[in-house]
């Protein structure tokens, strides 16, 4: 049994990593935005997401295997089937890899062309469908460390890959040479990195995954298969969820309108960054408390969880949406100021997103993988026509109206399916209160200090930032009390139990 201590070190340093990942990414994203051309801006998240949807045929689920198999067969000490394991699905993923590396390297001008509209994308394509294979020896690595119980260094994938393509973009700029060519060729040197320090490591700490197996475990293989292949299947609709509006998009309206969209969407996810850390601890908790039988806990742990939501998300929600210009020019320049509706709409559709989550963990936690599945095919599908229907007319509004409907309905479907399970789950309605009158006092010291200083825009606005922000805390968590630190902690010692 895991100690305390190591559970609190283990979360809190994930936290620290996960956080700094969402930071790191945003300042990729502002190094970009404000020193691209909207069309190159757009047309780089475009071949991302391009290739991020088929992300799903090159692993066929066999990844997450390794996080659930590793485990078993460390703990009654099978070294033969563990090896077995890590080598099967190395050899399936690598070779798949491969043959889908090899066919978008050879037809990048036809999908240049014909998907793209743009057959200068075609040197892009290559160059990503060359990451396309080292991400898929990455993905094995990292989840070989979290199947170890590894997560701190697992968690370590998105700064460490960040933190090389900001600084090479740093690099690029000083030398002037920032283009979109040297920026996807810094995309493939973060996962080269990426893929050389993991695998350092695990032999440097794993020594016996690379020792000879004679007997071939044919179970194994049997194993991965009846455990993928469900999961591919869930694991694919997320996928086309998160990827589908940008290709639809960009195939009806191109590049610049991708770029308008790419903006709103990272900017609406800043409210995410500060709930982050309690997802990370739901899932292994509901887990616990669901086979314990013990369903009032599942209800407190809610409870908490959505109060603390709440509370961290309200502040940021109010300043996205009351203030969408002055969060774009900040963050990604003036250039961008167009989205400004789409941030807001696309915020309220964030709202929605982060709290489906939180059913989702919980659907998952209870073993309701099935219920999660059917939800999310459905409103993958919603998402998809509703897309087809309002981008060809509306351009990245369409698609933004109609992420953030789905969003919406995902929570709704969600939480009633997870009612269900959990009966007698609600929002207390004193601290919704309390939260109310939290917001109110943030929104007024905003909007107060914004009338009389005058300073830098960049100063005044983190200046008014800090004041409003520590107040909020301030009352919130010492006044108020609607974060029980005390209760938390007890929280997260209850998942080692």
């Amino acid at each position: 049994m895991m100690k305390l201590s190591r559970l609190f070190k283990d979360f809190a340093w994930t936290s620290i990593f996960v956080v700094f990942g969402a930071f790191l990414g945003y300042g990729m994203r502002i190094l970009f935005a404000r020193n691209l051309s909207p069309s190159d801006y757009g047309l780089f998240y475009s071949v991302v997401s391009f290739f991020a949807l088929f992300s799903l045929f090159r692993s066929l689920g066999m990844t997450e295997s390794l996080v659930h198999f590793i485990p078993k067969y460390t703990a009654v000490k099978n070294w033969n089937k563990l090896r077995s394991l890590i080598r099967f699905v190395f050899s399936i993923q690598l070779l798949l890899s491969f043959i889908f590396s090899l066919l978008f390297f050879i037809f990048a001008k036809s999908i240049a062309v014909n998907f793209f509209h743009i057959e200068s994308a075609a040197s892009l394509i290559r160059l990503q469908a060359i990451t396309f294979f080292v991400i898929g020896i990455v993905e094995i690595l990292v989840s070989i460390f979290r199947g170890f119980q590894n997560p701190i260094f697992a968690s370590l994938y998105d700064p460490i890959r960040l933190l090389v393509v900001v600084a090479l973009s740093i690099m690029f700029l000083k030398l002037k040479i920032f283009h979109i060519d040297n920026l996807f060729l810094a995309w493939l040197l973060s996962y080269a990195v990426l893929a050389v320090l993991y695998f350092i490591q695990l032999y440097l700490k794993y020594k016996k995954v690379f020792l000879f197996s004679i007997k071939k475990e044919k179970s194994v293989v049997k194993d991965i298969i009846s455990y993928s292949i469900p999961l591919m299947l869930g694991v694919g609709i997320q996928i086309i969820f998160a990827r589908i509006d940008e290709l639809i998009l960009l195939f009806f309206k191109g590049t610049v309108q991708v770029a308008l969209y790419e903006i709103a969407y990272p900017a609406s996810q800043l409210m995410t960054i500060l709930v982050s850390p309690f997802l990370f601890i739901l899932f292994p908790l509901v887990s616990k408390l669901y086979f314990e039988k013990n369903k009032e806990g599942i209800r407190n742990i809610l409870q908490m969880i959505y109060n603390a939501g709440l509370f961290f998300a309200a502040p940021l929600t109010l300043l996205l949406f009351f203030y969408p210009e002055i969060i774009i020019k900040l963050l990604f320049s003036s250039k961008y100021l167009e989205a400004s509706m789409a941030l807001q709409v696309m915020t309220i559709g964030t709202f929605f997103s982060m709290f489906s989550n939180i059913n989702l963990n919980v659907l998952s936690g209870i073993g309701k993988i099935a219920t999660r599945t059917k939800i999310l095919y459905a409103i993958g599908i919603f998402n998809v026509i509703l897309n087809l229907i309002l981008v060809p007319k509306f351009g990245y509004m369409g698609a933004v109206f109609a992420t953030s409907s789905s969003f919406f309905l995902l929570w709704f479907s969600s939480y009633a399916a997870f009612s269900k399970e959990v009966p007698g789950f609600k929002l207390s309605k004193s601290h919704l209160l309390r939260i109310l009158f939290c917001s109110f006092v943030f929104m007024f010291l905003v909007i107060f200090l914004k009338k009389i200083l005058i300073l830098n825009m960049y100063f005044e606005a983190a200046l008014i930032m800090f004041v409003s922000f520590t107040v909020y805390f301030v009352l919130g968590i010492f006044v108020f009390k609607i974060i029980n630190i005390k209760a938390v902690k007890e929280m997260i010692g209850e998942i080692r139990k």
